[in-house]
């Protein structure tokens, strides 16, 4: 996604906007992947017939699969914060900004496994896993 992260990252918390990404109107939750994934849906996009469909699609998922509570050892805990949004309102129509989300390092092995079956023992090579 080009050093963009995944939108599995943003939903689960493990990607959050930087403080110069907030102040440019980056939002958190669903608002940022509106923002990764259809950027004219954001800003001044937001009102369009575009921008409704993304937010009315996260409002029926949250209710359908009952996203906004989460179970936590034995309780249940709320699952969005008051900063997760559900549009991209507040921020520009320009494509999401890039980093070094989605870059995966490599490591190198000198055998690697296809199915069952190791390979590349005595090649003298090294694999990128």
């Amino acid at each position: 996604m080009k050093g963009r992260p995944a939108p599995h990252n943003i939903m689960t918390g493990l990607w959050e906007p930087s403080a110069a990404d907030a102040a440019k109107g980056l939002p958190e939750g669903f608002g940022a992947v509106t923002k990764l994934l259809k950027p004219e849906a954001c800003g001044k996009g937001s009102g369009s017939v575009t921008g409704q469909v993304w937010r009315d699609a996260w409002m029926y998922a949250k209710e359908e699969f009952a996203l906004t509570k989460v179970p936590e050892g034995t309780a249940t805990v709320d699952a969005t914060t008051s900063a997760d949004k559900a549009d991209c309102r507040g921020a520009d129509e320009s494509a999401f900004p890039g980093g070094a989300w989605a870059v995966i390092p490599t490591y190198l092995t000198k055998t690697y496994k296809f199915g069952s079956v190791v390979r590349g023992t005595k090649s003298y090579k090294c694999w990128g896993t």
